[in-house]
């Protein structure tokens, strides 16, 4: 460790290079330009001024997608040009740590009106912001802005004022090297996932037809909200889903995250270690059958009983996909002809979709004979 003076500028570019970004885009705006202009001097580091600042967002995005920490950087006039793209990532998500850097001028000392950014980003934005009131702070919260980021798939943002960005201080640094990335370059990586990049207005066959965003958005959301509400009463938490569903890896992160020092990913009760004691939170990722959220909690043993947490009351309609229910009204008619038919059975086995669940009908298809 070592202590040295520097500007706020200076001292946020010199995290952002210690952390590893490997891309750094912005436009030029006071308080801001200099971040970029420090960042561009550092090795291993491709910066760039965009055309505006959402086509820097977007650039630094891209980075983060492909498995490269990235920093956009812009002044808050130009974090307003950027509200489009920031209304999308805040859902979708991103892969490497990403820091979106939005510097307010209070007083408009250098700006043609002022603006608390915060409004935009975290009121409006639902994205974590930090808030640094020193140098130091600047420094401290751009590195503990990329890992969280990382860690939370999460876009999280640094709001720097005036008197931050071009003020002087003494800063704690990690070495006198002098923006020296830690570890060793990642190689460029594109992971495919449509269902989560593509916000457009798809509509999900597999999810009963509902439109993709309004799928994603709600549930994600309301089962992010619930872990956080058991996570500050809890000792540990057991998350079940598959370790390839990014819902279920999405709940493990916000767990963590939360602040819970035990979190625990099963697919089947089995799984479960020996050693939880306490309070402890059950979650499930959307693919969790019903049957083994039950088998687990029957495993865990509760000696006090269970309590649900209920954040949001939702009534999804997911209808059994048409063809299932065309063959089980097909089968029902023949049988009807034939001595086969169950007693009191009815030629209309769905009845209504929204009382009738697909894995009721599943079984039900089961159970009857074979042709």
């Amino acid at each position: 460790m070592a202590r040295q003076f520097m500007l706020g500028n200076e001292a946020i570019a010199r995290a952002a290079a210690e952390s590893g970004v490997r891309v750094v885009a912005g436009y030029p705006g006071t308080p801001a330009t200099e971040i970029v202009e420090q960042c561009a001097a550092c090795p291993g580091i491709y910066a760039e001024w965009s055309a505006n600042e959402k086509h820097a967002f977007e650039v630094a995005t891209a980075a983060s997608l492909t498995n490269q920490r990235a920093m956009a950087v812009m002044k808050h006039n130009g974090t307003n040009a950027a509200a489009d793209f920031l209304m999308h990532v805040n859902f979708t998500g991103v892969r490497a740590g990403l820091v979106l850097v939005s510097a307010d001028d209070p007083g408009g000392l250098s700006s043609q009106c002022e603006e608390d950014t915060r409004i935009l980003i975290h009121t409006y934005a639902h994205l974590p912001v930090f808030d640094p009131s020193s140098v130091e702070e600047a420094y401290a919260m751009t590195k503990a802005a990329f890992s969280l980021s990382e860690e939370t798939e999460l876009v999280f943002a640094l709001r720097p004022v005036m008197r931050i960005n071009h003020a002087g201080g003494m800063v704690e640094v990690d070495s006198e090297g002098g923006g020296k990335p830690d570890g060793q370059p990642r190689p460029p990586e594109f992971v495919i996932d449509r269902r989560r990049f593509v916000m457009s207005a798809v509509v999900e066959k597999e999810s009963g037809g509902e439109l993709r965003p309004k799928m994603r958005h709600r549930w994600l959301n309301a089962k992010q909200a619930a872990l956080k509400a058991i996570a500050e009463k809890v000792d540990a938490i057991v998350v079940i889903g598959s370790a390839n569903s990014s819902n279920t890896v999405a709940l493990e992160k916000v767990a963590r995250a939360s602040g819970c020092e035990r979190v625990v990913r099963v697919n089947r009760p089995e799984e479960l270690p020996d050693d939880l004691e306490g309070t402890v939170g059950v979650t499930a990722g959307a693919s969790a059958p019903e049957a083994v959220v039950e088998a687990v909690i029957e495993k865990l043993a509760p000696a006090l009983g269970t309590d649900v947490v209920s954040v949001t009351t939702e009534d999804e309609y997911f209808p059994p996909p048409p063809e299932l229910r065309e063959l089980l009204r097909a089968l029902a008619a023949a049988l009807a002809l034939t001595t086969a038919a169950p007693e009191g059975a009815s030629l209309d086995p769905v009845g209504e979709d929204r009382d009738t669940s697909a894995a009721h009908l599943l079984d039900t298809a089961g159970a009857l004979p074979a042709a």
